[in-house]
């Protein structure tokens, strides 16, 4: 596989990681700070996996300029995209949007409220914008989460899970970091999670940087829960970083474009396809978003398995 270095040396210093900002300061840059220059064309070979990316990324620019970023999005050589909200349109317009940009949906995120609430509803909408895929970000709690947070989480999403399989569609969960607490009686409330949820049911949207945080490390857990990741979220750390955090929250200056951080992606590749990945999905939460998810994709596209 292509190394971080290789892949560095090769698109040199254009993509340099940006420079910290402090976290009141994300989302601020200069709309003509770097023009967003044309995709590189990939040599065959790589990742055949579809790679997509998600919208929040961007957030910032949708919010300025929806249907202008969307075509960015494209553009910037996506085809598949992510959804973290309609941005106050109906669904079949949000859809029309999404077309005209040549976007598809390979999946949309629910609140716990609405998965937990209105299952029907939530398959509705994914059926207009042609999602298979629905996930659930963030599973509800006040202070430490603990055993009756996962336990609840585990018997709503079961259901929303049953009730979205016999809509044809499918269920997951994005670990964000907090569930990595120890549990009672051995392993932690994420082995618990994953004991007590059915495969195909309730599946799993690993976020690599939500696994690393808490200071587990993705291809271990790949290879203990095999076939249970259907979708990653791929999200770079920047090095020298320190781990151990619980919170589920983590600075915004954390994150850098995928592939110029600490997080080993060619041995996740690697672990994810041999264990049925179904997708990437690119996210970046830091400043110059448009240009990091490019370099982002152009690295895992670089990457040989």
């Amino acid at each position: 596989m292509t190394s971080r270095r290789k892949f560095l040396t090769r698109i040199g210093s254009a993509i340099a990681a940006p420079a910290v900002l402090p976290l009141v300061g994300c989302g601020g840059q200069e709309e003509d700070a770097a023009p967003v220059p044309e995709p590189d064309v990939i040599a065959s070979g790589g990742i055949d996996t579809p790679i997509g990316v998600q919208l929040y990324s961007v957030r910032n620019e949708l919010d300025a300029d929806l249907a202008g970023t969307l075509r960015a999005v494209r553009e910037a050589g996506f085809d598949r995209v992510e959804t973290y909200s309609l941005h106050d349109m109906a669904a079949p317009d949000f859809r029309v949007l999404l077309d005209d940009s040549g976007l598809t949906v390979g999946s949309m995120y629910a609140s716990y409220e609405r998965v937990a609430g209105d299952i029907g509803a939530v398959a509705e909408e994914a059926h207009i914008l042609g999602s298979p895929w629905v996930a659930v970000a963030w599973i509800p709690h006040e202070g430490d989460f603990d055993v009756d947070d996962i336990d609840r989480a585990i018997a709503d999403f079961t259901a929303a899970g049953e009730a979205l399989q016999s809509e044809g569609l499918r269920f997951a969960y994005h670990c964000h970091g907090y569930e990595f607490r120890e549990a009672e009686g051995g392993g932690t409330l994420f082995d618990r999670f994953m004991e007590r949820t059915e495969s195909g049911v309730v599946d799993v949207e690993m976020d690599v940087f939500w696994v690393k945080w808490p200071g587990f490390e993705p291809v271990a857990l790949i290879e203990k829960y095999p076939g249970r990741f259907p979708l990653y979220h791929m999200k770079d750390m920047r090095e020298g970083t320190e781990l151990g955090d619980l919170s589920g929250q983590a600075p915004l200056d954390t994150i850098v474009p995928v592939g110029m951080g600490m997080i080993d992606f060619p041995a996740i590749v690697r672990a994810a396809e041999a264990n049925g990945v179904e997708e990437y999905i690119i996210e970046y939460e830091h400043i110059d978003a448009l240009i990091s998810i490019q370099q982002s994709l152009e690295y895992l596209q670089s990457l040989e398995v």
